[in-house]
């Protein structure tokens, strides 16, 4: 018989006991393999029982058939697997199995427990002896180890009847050892989850604490920009340097704005707007902002596909998604090289129509070791002060809040490629001609009364001058307490309810309450500064039509309040 295994891998069957002591090593070093850990019980099985073929049998989950999971052949040193053998063929082996240590048909052939197996397994393979040992597991039989004489019939002593019965249980043992292993692989990766969502939990709460402040921030300084242009326009003041400083501070207060959205974005507590939205449009009308900030070294090339669908997504997260992967791809493309954005149909698995957007750049690609962390929030692999590492947290945030799905793929020096999967809708209904179309820089005005419930100082400052100058009467409210005694003493009067969400005294949405009480189904549009969970803990539903999030412009807020108003 040939030996498959060279002097030193042998020279322990001539001792079962030390062949067993080094199997019982071998399960041990590879316990989280079972198919590993089977093959070498066979294996010490065939060379052991010195029979030309040994293999396990496992059954299957009705218990139905038993099938085999390794057979190991001495003469050609192969494996194989896969036959199968139903029990109900074979009642006098399986009850036997049920009530025996062990099978020794000395004569297979002729042996009651298993001459039902002669014409169909025995005579064709010339199988003349079995020594067959059931695998119990927790009390319940499993499986059974078969060792298969070929040729004649086969004394079996008393020392091979021992060993083919703890090949059986070196077979239980190999698949528990991998249960165990599997479970505790599991346990690790759930606890490795619930510590990634407690930390993005408690960065989220930091992230938006940071963010409520800035929006603060922002918004005073966007409002007085804005006002600061208007003045300058009415008095008909062109001086170059002063517009190219102003230029500057919007620009600076802009960034600053998307550094928020990205601090919102990544733990996905953005209060968004969604809307219907066709991708395409929207990449060409930011080809012209994508090529002056990637520079000329960089060439954009665009490949829209002419049945993109449309998708229901807030816009600015929309162009955050695509600015944030395009600086991504001008971070790998530092030399130069070429930038490709398309759009195309695409489907899911249950034929669930999609739209997929696809950013590919030929950069210096991603590390395999860096691909796993790339999602990871302030994750960067440049150089201090030069990243927050916020930008594919941000992108990963927004695409699964939105139904979607980021997938990646990237090798060393041969480029990335960016997938994002968005559920795709319905196109809108075509826009009739005689429709009027909004003037995005038109700044609204009228004469409602509006009682305005601010507690920032210089927001509602900023707010009660821009609607007194478009003709509104504004009351005003610094707090909850303030604003109970205006509704008190003259309710009746207030045509809308502009309120910042949380606030010292009661919240907006007390405020609007006691309001209600006053008159029926009073017109509400809220302002906030905090992320989408705290605007929700504050009992309010952030829906578009009634929210304007911080920062905003002047501009936005009277435009808001005029839809408001007019109910569009």
């Amino acid at each position: 018989m040939t030996n498959p295994y060279g002097a030193d891998e042998t020279s322990g069957f001539d001792h079962p006991g030390r062949a067993l002591v080094r199997l019982a090593e071998r399960i041990g070093r590879h316990a989280s393999d079972r198919q590993h850990n089977l093959r070498a019980i066979s294996e010490t099985a065939a060379l052991l029982l010195k029979v030309p073929r040994a293999s396990i049998w496992l059954f299957d989950e009705q218990r139905a058939r038993i099938e085999c999971v390794d057979l190991f052949e001495v003469e050609s040193a192969k494996h194989s697997h896969g036959l199968l053998l139903e029990q109900a063929a074979y009642p006098h082996y399986f009850r036997a199995l049920e009530a025996e240590r062990i099978i020794d048909a000395h004569d297979a052939h002729a042996d009651p427990r298993t001459q039902e197996f002669s014409e169909s397994y025995l005579s064709p393979l010339g199988i003349g002896a079995m020594l067959d040992a059931p695998i119990r597991l927790r009390g319940q039989m499993i499986g059974v180890v078969c060792h298969e004489n070929i040729g004649a019939a086969r004394q079996w002593t008393a020392e091979e009847k021992s060993l083919a019965a703890t090949m059986g249980d070196f077979v239980a043992l190999s698949i528990e050892s991998a249960e165990r292993a599997r479970s505790e692989h599991e346990r690790q990766r759930i606890e490795a989850r619930l510590a990634r969502a407690q930390k993005m939990e408690a960065l989220g709460r930091l992230a938006g604490g940071i963010a409520h402040d800035f929006n603060n921030l922002l918004t005073a300084v966007q409002g007085s920009l804005e006002l600061l242009r208007d003045a300058i326009d009415r008095d008909r003041l062109d001086d170059a340097f002063l517009q190219g400083e102003l230029g500057q501070i919007g620009q600076a207060a802009d960034r600053a704005g998307r550094l928020t959205r990205q601090l919102s974005g990544f733990s996905r507590t953005e209060v968004t707007d969604p809307r219907r939205i066709h991708p395409p449009a929207m990449i060409e009308s930011l080809h012209g902002v994508l090529q002056r900030m990637l520079g000329s070294a960089v060439t954009i090339e665009l490949a829209m596909h002419p049945e993109t669908p449309w998708i229901q997504m807030d816009p600015s997260q929309f162009e955050q998604v695509l600015i944030n992967l395009a600086t991504n791809a001008s971070d790998a493309m530092a030399q130069g090289g070429t930038l490709r954005i398309e759009t195309r149909p695409a489907s899911d698995r249950t034929g669930r129509p999609l739209c997929e957007l696809r950013v590919q750049d030929t950069g210096h690609g991603i590390a395999p070791e860096v691909l796993p962390l790339i999602f990871e929030p302030f994750y960067s692999t440049k150089e201090v002060g030069t990243g927050w590492g916020l930008g594919l947290a941000t992108v990963q945030g927004i695409v699964e809040n939105n139904g979607g799905e980021v997938l990646v793929r990237s090798e060393p020096q041969r480029g990335t490629s960016f997938r994002i999967q968005l559920p795709a809708i319905n196109p809108p209904p075509p826009r009739s001609e005689s429709e009027p179309k909004a003037d995005p820089g038109e700044m609204p005005g009228g004469d409602e009364t509006i009682l305005l419930c601010e507690d920032d100082a210089r927001i509602r400052e900023q707010l009660t001058r821009t609607l007194r100058e478009r003709g509104y009467e504004v009351i005003v409210a610094s707090d909850g307490r303030e604003a109970k005694a205006h509704i008190e003493e003259q309710g009746e009067r207030v045509q809308l309810l502009l309120t910042d969400v949380v606030m010292p005294g009661a919240s907006g949405p007390r405020i609007a309450a006691l309001l209600r009480d006053k008159i029926p189904e009073p017109k509400v549009l809220f302002i906030s500064g905090y992320s989408a969970d705290a605007v929700k803990r504050s009992g309010l539903d952030a829906k578009a039509e009634m929210f304007l999030p911080k920062p905003f412009r002047p501009s936005d807020a009277l435009r808001k309040v005029r839809r408001v108003l007019d109910g569009v």
